[in-house]
């Protein structure tokens, strides 16, 4: 159980982010808030890798994109890390 002392806070989010955002939670039977604190957690704590989109991609990863299989687009929406990894 987190006995960390909490204090609520108000940010502005974009109204899409925010439904999509309710939408992964219900997925996932945790509530909007618990959702948004377990992202934030694993982000400060660089469990969620982030990728660059201006990053260049190497010629040698370039060159597996054909044997590369893209899941599903519902596993894709419920998993950010997954989709990152793909671009979307």
């Amino acid at each position: 159980m987190n006995t960390q002392k909490q204090i609520q806070t108000g940010i502005r989010l974009p109204e899409n982010l925010i439904i999509q955002l309710k939408k992964r939670a219900r997925n996932h039977g945790i509530s909007f808030n618990a959702y948004v604190q377990y992202l934030l957690t694993k982000d400060v704590n660089n469990d969620i890798p982030y990728i660059d989109p201006d990053d260049k991609i190497s010629p040698a990863l370039l060159s597996m994109a054909g044997t590369i299989i893209v899941p599903p687009q519902e596993e894709l929406e419920s998993d950010p890390r997954l989709a990152s990894v793909f671009g979307l």
